[in-house]
Formats: structure tokens, sequence, C-alpha cells
């Protein structure tokens, strides 16, 4: 997060899909990473424009990861696990 509270992402993916959103990623505001609902979300949204799987998990975890450094969610690890 900058001093002016905005989030700053870096992700490294071998993911052509991935790396083509965080190439044009929009700068995301200190309270739009918990913009609800889903769908309004920034993340999720500009993830749609790029992403080809709606499971990826990315948007989520760059949600997560914003929650935490923003100091409105708790650093806890968070696993998905198919069985």
């Amino acid at each position: 997060m900058d001093d002016d509270r905005k989030l700053i992402f870096t992700l490294d993916t071998q993911c052509p899909y991935v790396k083509a959103m965080m190439k044009d990623m929009p700068v995301i505001e200190m309270f739009d990473v918990i913009k609800m609902p889903f769908c309004e979300n920034p993340i999720y949204e500009h993830g749609g424009k790029h992403l080809k799987h709606a499971a990826c998990p990315v948007p989520m975890a760059m949600i997560k990861a914003g929650e935490v450094v923003t100091g409105m969610g708790l650093k806890r690890p968070v696993t998905l696990t198919f069985e």
C-alpha cells in the first residue's frame, strides 16, 4: 500500500492470463478491496476481462492480501484443498 492508501500488487506468475490482467491493473483504493457484491469488486471485474477460468484463485488471493495489508483482515493462512 502506498502513502495515498492505494494498493499496488506485484505477482510472480507464468500464467499468460494473469500477466495480461496485471499489465493494465487499475489502481485499487483501500476500501475497494472489500467492495461487495463480488460482481462490483474492481479486482473481480478486471479479472473477468482477462482470466479464462471462473475458479482462478488469483483474484481471491489478491483480495485477501489487500485485506491484510490495509488492516481490514487478519493475517492467517488460506488453503484451498480439493479431495
